[in-house]
């Protein structure tokens, strides 16, 4: 095992060989297996994994492998480094609260967020290992892998939901289709289309045309522009076309809704 230790931080790397490890009761863990593990025990129970995992052990906790582990390198930070983190780590990811044999404090790396944990672990090991270690960087780098694996705990079902709804609060002036979050995402339209139909939301589609037309409103009620400077500000070049949009979805033109809107 080598171990390198700064300041209120320490890296381990086992390599080829068991791994008996446990915290004291001022210290989180956080450990990466990037290859499957036998014989693993966190806290003395048994535990099966695949590979690519990051688990989390609080003050106190233990992890053994009964068998040699290819690979395994373990970051440790003293309770009070980072209080926000560390209270997520307790909630989500404490073994002793949560009820069953299956260990929530074991995180599966995914295709979204793998690569960038990894990285971090990589230049966690090179700042460890070189003279320029940096205190305030390594705990940024820390705070970086709690949060991917936070973040996709709370909301991977949902992540490419969030991730659209971002995008289009930022976009809805200049981009109208589907497609075109699509290709920003990384993903087939048909397959945002599924993750907003399994989770019982409205057509992607349906999202983009509301929120412009919310925006429309908005326009129409606040300032004087006319219906011609509306339509350009929100991308778009027909303004018959954005007459003929604004219609069919409203059942009045938008000087109708503007209108009425001041009548009442």
């Amino acid at each position: 095992m080598q171990n390198y230790h700064k300041g209120r931080l320490n890296y381990k790397i086992f390599e080829n060989e068991k791994v008996s490890f446990s915290n004291d009761d001022n210290t989180f863990s956080i450990v990466l297996l990037p290859e499957m593990a036998s014989d693993l025990f966190i806290n003395f129970e048994s535990v099966n994994i695949g590979k690519s995992n990051i688990i989390f052990l609080c003050p106190g906790d233990a992890l053994l492998t009964m068998s040699k582990t290819q690979e395994c390198k373990i970051i440790g930070f003293e309770k009070g480094s980072m209080s926000i983190s560390e209270n997520l780590i307790y909630l989500l990811f404490n073994t002793t609260l949560r009820e069953g044999r299956e260990s929530k404090s074991i995180h599966t790396l995914r295709k979204s967020n793998g690569p960038r944990i990894l990285e971090y672990f990589s230049q966690l090991e090179t700042s460890f290992i070189d003279e320029t270690f940096n205190e305030y960087i390594a705990l940024f780098q820390i705070n970086g892998i709690i949060y991917e694996c936070v973040y996709d705990t709370l909301f991977g079902g949902h992540k490419d939901i969030v991730n659209f709804s971002a995008l289009l609060n930022s976009n809805y002036s200049k981009k109208h289709l589907v497609s075109q979050y699509a290709n920003i995402l990384r993903l087939p339209p048909k397959e945002l289309l599924r993750a907003f139909k399994r989770r019982g939301y409205k057509k992607p589609s349906e999202v983009i045309r509301d929120r412009i037309l919310l925006e429309v409103k908005k326009l129409l009620i606040n300032t004087n522009l006319d219906v011609k400077q509306i339509g350009g500000k929100l991308g778009f070049e027909d303004p018959a076309y954005f007459a003929r949009f604004f219609k069919k979805n409203t059942g009045k033109t938008a000087l109708e809704f503007r209108d009425q809107y001041y009548k009442n």
